[in-house]
């Protein structure tokens, strides 16, 4: 085993649209408020701009600490995506993230939610089809971003080019957060550029 440790910044091409999975918890005080809210018939504008809301908080990877990050499993699966075409993919287990929860982004107001409530520029609102019916949906999206994340990389199995190729790849191909180039149904959003690479 020989272990390398790498600091890579990122700058975002393209904005970039947070969908966290918090709602999918039932349990989850945010799924519990939206189906109380979803759940009435008769919804009011003011109802409809609740739910928006609620979805738009939701879909926010956010932490105290950190503020608004990107989950370092977000990296790991747009670099497995990138490794897999180039027959890579079994090693990026030699891939490990420097920290247990993500990286924070570096945006305008990112460690304050109350702020980040103000700003309107930064929701995401789109008609999507849910069990074949249409209903309006919010998630975060922000346009400009960029943040660092630091790597310790076992080069025995994954070596510095081979990790590099990968970085190359993700950055256009793979994308991160929703609508990215690797989603399901494949959009235009989460394409990010290496800036910088250096080992420490």
């Amino acid at each position: 085993m020989k272990l390398e440790k790498f600091e890579v910044s990122v700058i975002g091409m393209t904005p970039l649209i947070m969908h966290s999975p918090s709602t999918a918890n039932p349990l989850n005080p945010y799924s519990r408020k939206l189906k109380q809210m979803t759940s009435k018939r008769n919804k009011t504008e003011e109802d409809l701009e609740e739910i928006l809301e609620l979805q738009w908080e939701a879909s926010l990877y956010f932490d105290d600490e950190l503020g608004l990050y990107i989950p370092w499993e977000n990296l790991a699966a747009s670099f497995l995506n990138a490794a897999k075409k180039h027959k890579h993919g079994r090693k990026t287990c030699a891939i490990t993230f420097s920290h247990h929860l993500g990286y924070s982004l570096n945006i305008s107001n990112a460690k304050n939610l109350n702020k980040l409530r103000e700003d309107k520029t930064n929701r995401f609102v789109k008609v999507v089809t849910i069990q074949r019916s249409k209903t309006l949906n919010c998630r975060a999206i922000f346009n400009k971003w960029d943040f660092s994340f630091g790597v310790e990389i076992d080069t025995s199995i994954l070596n510095e080019s081979d990790f590099k190729l990968i970085l190359s790849t993700a950055q256009a191909q793979s994308g991160l957060g929703d609508w990215r180039p690797s989603s399901p149904k494949p959009g235009p959003y989460g394409k990010f550029m290496i800036k910088d690479i250096k080992k420490v």
